[in-house]
């Protein structure tokens, strides 16, 4: 059930329907809020609809799911660049390329 849900939600945001994809996504949490994937789609679809702090918010429980997560700290360090942390954006930055070297 996750998987359509989910689909649906990368579709409309490739259509640049955000609005609509955050509803997809935000039922995929809901319905398994295990997923990291669903936390980083919905963090994004926030980003792109400039709800930076609820899009932090996503990011962080990804990152709590998976912390070796690529796109949750690069989607962390995208939304705190854009409330004006710039500080704490380059530590989550930082952290995609020990992400990556790691084995």
């Amino acid at each position: 059930m996750l998987r359509p849900i989910s689909t649906g939600g990368v579709a409309y945001s490739k259509l640049g329907l955000y609005d609509q994809a955050l509803k997809d996504f935000e039922e995929a949490v809901d319905i398994d809020p295990t997923k990291p994937e669903s936390w980083c789609n919905r963090g994004e679809s926030f980003r792109r609809v400039q709800r930076y702090e609820e899009a932090l918010e996503s990011f962080d429980k990804a990152i709590a799911i998976d912390s070796r997560d690529p796109r949750a700290w690069k989607g962390k360090a995208l939304a705190l660049k854009a409330l004006g942390r710039d500080r704490e954006a380059e530590d989550a930055l930082a952290r995609i390329s020990i992400v990556d070297t790691s084995p």
